[in-house]
């Protein structure tokens, strides 16, 4: 999915729902600034779909643009399986969690400047103890969270970029 200079709004539910696939990418094209935000209810959802942008399976992020995330339901991003961010430039602004995969999240780069009403960053499986990691290789992140700014159930990685939290 290209993303190149969109607003999306869906004021009944996601923004972006993936609901079956092996895996998606979503590519922010180079000098595109892109919007998605999602209702403040859910209607006609699974109770699990909980975020703006929300995909039962894996979830790629790659390109240099800008992505802004209003999650007015829940969550900013999830994925119930693997997330990863490859790159770009991300606003996100949720009542719950900014950022979470299921199984990990795993952040390569990126500009990150998240306020969440939940943890900033989080990873959730506990049912595998080879699952639910945070993994982060660089980057810069401004994140302000109500409860934890980066949360692995099993591990958090952080092996490069600056970080600034306020949780």
């Amino acid at each position: 999915l290209f993303l190149n200079g969109v607003t999306i709004k869906n004021s009944k539910g996601p923004a972006i729902y993936v609901e079956s696939a092996n895996s998606t990418t979503i590519y922010l094209n180079e000098g595109t600034s892109n919007i998605v935000e999602d209702g403040s209810s859910y209607s006609g959802y699974d109770q699990d779909v909980t975020a703006c942008i929300y995909s039962k399976d894996d979830l790629i992020f790659d390109g240099t643009g800008s992505l802004e995330v209003k999650a007015n339901y829940e969550d900013g991003i999830v994925s119930k399986d693997t997330l990863v961010i490859k790159n770009g430039t991300y606003t996100i602004t949720s009542s719950d969690d900014g950022i979470r995969g299921k199984d990990s999240v795993e952040i390569q780069d990126g500009t990150f400047s998240i306020n969440a009403g939940g943890d900033g960053i989080k990873s959730s499986n506990d049912e595998d103890v080879k699952l639910g990691y945070v993994t982060i290789t660089g980057g810069t992140f401004n994140i302000t969270a109500k409860s934890d700014g980066i949360q692995g159930i099993t591990k958090v990685t952080i092996s490069g970029g600056t970080l600034n939290i306020i949780a």
